[in-house]
Order: C-alpha cells, then sequence, then structure tokens
C-alpha cells in the first residue's frame, strides 16, 4: 500500500492503471447521457434536437463544453431572483 501511496504522488506510469481508463469512460458516458437528456427534455424543434445531439456525440469533449456554454446563455434565470440573485434595479 505505501509502494502504491509513492507511485501516486510521483505520478508514474504505473499508476495510469485500467480501472482509472474505466472510471473515466463511465464519467464521460454519464455526462453524455444527461446531455442528451436534457437536450431531448428541451422545448424546440426536432432539427434543433438532432443537431444538438449530433455535436454533443460527434465532437465528444467540446461537444459538452459548447453545450454547456449554450445551457448557460439561453437558460432562464427567473427562479433566482427569488432569492435575490441578479435583482434588478427599483425605477424611481
Amino acid at each position: 500500500m505505501r509502494e502504491a501511496a509513492v507511485n501516486l504522488l510521483q505520478l508514474k506510469v504505473q499508476n495510469l492503471i485500467d480501472p482509472i481508463y474505466w472510471a473515466i469512460v463511465f464519467a464521460w458516458l454519464g455526462l453524455v447521457v444527461t446531455s442528451l437528456a436534457s437536450i431531448w427534455g428541451r422545448v424546440t424543434s426536432n432539427t434543433s434536437k438532432l443537431f444538438w445531439s449530433a455535436i454533443v456525440l460527434f465532437l465528444p469533449l467540446v461537444g459538452l463544453y459548447i453545450y454547456l456554454f449554450y445551457c448557460l446563455f439561453a437558460a432562464d434565470y427567473s427562479a433566482f431572483e427569488r432569492f435575490g440573485f441578479f435583482r434588478r434595479k427599483l425605477q424611481d
């Protein structure tokens, strides 16, 4: 156990083992599945849904980042106003 901890801290090649690769694959698949669920849960045209699905699937990491920024800019932030975030200035 001590040797494994030392290898981890020294970033030796022995640390790159199969379970780490599988964990990365499952994490990526989880992100893709949740992104696709988000895309198909939106109220948009089927063409738009197919377009975003293709971007997420065929541009593995970049597609997820592009969709993330799209969601951030297209989001409805009105729910945050109830908690005091994004308050508008009152007009006199």
